[in-house]
């Protein structure tokens, strides 16, 4: 209900707008989002000072932008259905900002239930843009009740009546309902997440890649079985960076070999050369043999630290960027595979930051039973709530898309979650372990995975026809207006 203070602010700003000045207003409502986001993500300083201070400002505007359109719409009364022009602006502005090429997922209001899968598990239909619906319609109407305890004419209607139940109650009720019909398939193969737990900061690029592959092929071996079909190693595991064209001859990748007949899946840095220039990948492999490696390239970078927004797209600035940032903003995320088969098995990939993205899984064809794998280090945040958010954000993956989650992150908290977004089974922050479950594949595709963020593309379609009807209306004012002088 966070958002009522500033409706009532809003409200004041209105009745009094000769008091009130517009750039006032904007000041006001960019503070609070300020606030807001700093008291939400402060942790992100803990990785990179610059950066986050960056994105934390920027991200404070692109929230405060809708709320502000909406109070100079509203301030000349030149709409009727003003709830509904408020909602549009907010969904529109979040799917153009979870779509655009700078990005703070973190803070969308629909990933406020990400601990409370209970009361979400409809987001199969809608993703994370129906609970940031949810949270706009009950902050609106409980807005709407205080206004009329105020003003003394607060009358227990009917519509009130249904608006409560349908708003704040059913959904959650209708949840309850879709958690204990969740079909869960049966138990498969048997995966393995190693969690090696290396320092970002005094280990990791510190020790040689040989050191570090050694040790973490050592603590897989002590807890592999017969068994264990696929064995999962973290993002950015090989620092060392690997040309694609010579994967299968790479002195590194044949430490991996001593685990087969297990399939690995292990986090790196790779390159290629595509038209006379060499472009740098965050890379998953998956490597069933050393013959036989398949390699997935991050999509979806990190702005600030990945890549620079607008400035990543051009070639000449790609190559400058890696050449002063070393391995931080130079990547590229030009397509390979989507997916990882095995055997009768697909694998959907995501790494790190790709996790927080639902419409990242959407639109892929699955004839197979597949499930997700998420590799991830978030050693940069410390023990922060940084790393706990993350673990959350991906139960939200495994209810939109109905799918078992095998997450392994190098200093934790490494996770296996199932079709209803609950945890299975998890590892401890900052231990050197290794956890392993039996698989449960599906080959379910459900509504959200089949359209995507539809909602965000629909809300946007009706602001742009309410947008039309404003205009038209403002035109008529002044015609109206000039006859009448």
């Amino acid at each position: 209900m966070a958002l009522v203070p500033l409706l009532f602010a809003e409200r004041i700003a209105s009745s009094h707008k000769d008091d009130i000045s517009f750039p006032a207003f904007f000041l006001m409502t960019y503070a609070s989002f300020l606030v807001w986001n700093v008291g939400a993500a402060w942790w992100l300083v803990l990785s990179t000072l610059d950066g986050a201070i960056v994105s934390l400002i920027f991200n404070a505007l692109i929230m405060s932008v809708p709320f502000v359109i909406w109070h100079y719409i509203r301030r000349d009364n030149i709409v009727n259905f003003q709830a509904t022009l408020l909602v549009l602006l907010w969904i529109t502005g979040e799917w153009l900002q979870l779509h655009g090429n700078f990005s703070l997922p973190w803070l969308v209001l629909g990933n406020a239930f990400a601990r409370d899968v209970k009361l979400i598990q409809w987001y199969e239909y809608t993703g994370i843009l129906g609970g940031s619906l949810w949270v706009l319609a009950s902050n609106i109407i409980l807005f709407g009740l205080i206004n009329k305890i105020i003003d003394g004419k607060l009358r227990i209607t009917a519509p009130h009546v249904i608006a409560f139940l349908f708003v704040i109650i059913i959904p959650a009720i209708a949840s309850g309902f879709i958690y204990n019909n969740v079909t869960q398939d049966k138990q498969g193969d048997e995966i393995l997440l190693v969690q090696p737990n290396v320092d970002c900061y005094t280990q990791k690029f510190n020790r040689t890649p040989e050191e570090q592959i050694v040790t973490m092929v050592a603590l897989a071996k002590k807890h592999a079985l017969k068994s264990t079909r696929i064995i999962v190693f973290p993002e950015t595991a090989i620092t060392r960076e690997i040309p694609e064209d010579s994967l299968n001859s790479s002195n590194l990748l044949r430490y991996f070999s001593t685990l087969q007949p297990s399939t690995v899946l292990v986090g790196c840095f790779t390159s290629r050369q595509v038209g006379g220039e060499k472009l740098h990948y965050n890379s998953l492999l998956c490597i069933e043999n050393p013959s036989n490696i398949q390699v997935y390239h991050k999509q979806l970078l990190l702005p600030g630290v990945e890549t620079i927004p607008l400035l990543s797209n051009f070639a000449f600035s790609r190559k400058l960027l890696f050449t002063v940032g070393a391995t931080s903003t130079g990547f590229d995320n030009s397509a390979a595979n989507t997916l990882f088969n095995i055997g009768n098995l697909y694998i959907q990939p995501a790494i790190c930051y790709e996790s927080m993205f639902g419409y990242k899984f959407c639109k892929l064809s699955l004839p197979e039973p597949s499930f997700i794998t998420i590799v991830t280090n978030d050693g940069w945040w410390g023990n922060s709530p940084g790393y706990r958010q993350h673990k959350n954000l991906a139960r939200l993956r495994a209810i939109e898309q109905r799918r078992f989650i095998a997450r392994c992150a190098n200093t934790g908290t490494s996770c296996f979650i199932d079709s209803r977004g609950e945890i299975v089974s998890q590892t401890a922050y900052n231990v050197e372990s290794c956890i392993c479950s039996r698989l449960t594949s599906s080959s379910k595709q459900t509504v959200y995975a089949r359209w995507g963020d539809y909602l965000g593309l629909s809300c946007g379609s009706g602001l742009l026809i309410m947008i039309v009807l404003i205009l038209v209306k403002k035109k008529k004012t002044a015609i109206i207006n000039k006859s009448n002088a």
